[in-house]
């Protein structure tokens, strides 16, 4: 069973938005777990929130909290 789900990142995500001023940045990593496996539901979890007219972007990074983490999700409100 999963730590938490995809629902729950979705709020999450969503609720950073909401309280983010507009043209605010939100930075999510690691996209990865700690078994160096990716996100399983990242592709959806980017189609949902482009759909509501956030800007989405994966860049990379040099950071690295987790090994295998080499990108972090961008989102501009």
């Amino acid at each position: 069973m999963e730590q938490f789900d995809y629902d729950f990142h979705l709020k999450a995500i969503n609720e950073l938005i909401r309280i983010a001023k507009k043209d605010g940045v939100i930075r999510i990593y690691p996209l990865t777990g700690f078994k160096n496996e990716p996100y399983p539901y990242l592709d959806e979890l980017i189609k949902t929130l482009s759909s509501n007219n956030f800007e989405m972007e994966l860049k990379s990074t040099n950071f690295r909290f987790v090994p295998s983490a080499t990108h972090f999700l961008n989102i501009r409100k």
